[in-house]
């Protein structure tokens, strides 16, 4: 039922969001993208809020950030 009710679905944009951001990440090269960049990339381009583009941002990040 993704993006059937809702065009922008959060979560279908957090899980393409995990795909487009997070596919060439290696913990060993410490490559993980900046939660920042990444929120601001998903608030431009779906013109989202800076709250909403940030919790895509969370639930599509796959480690615990410190």
């Amino acid at each position: 039922m993704l993006s059937e009710f809702m065009e922008n679905d959060r979560l279908a944009l957090a899980i393409q969001a995990r795909k487009k951001y997070w596919s060439n990440y290696n913990p060993d090269l410490d490559n993980a993208p900046k939660a920042d960049a990444t929120a601001k990339e998903i608030q431009d381009t779906y013109n989202l809020s800076q709250k909403q583009a940030q919790a895509i941002e969370i639930v599509a990040c796959p480690i615990n950030r410190k």
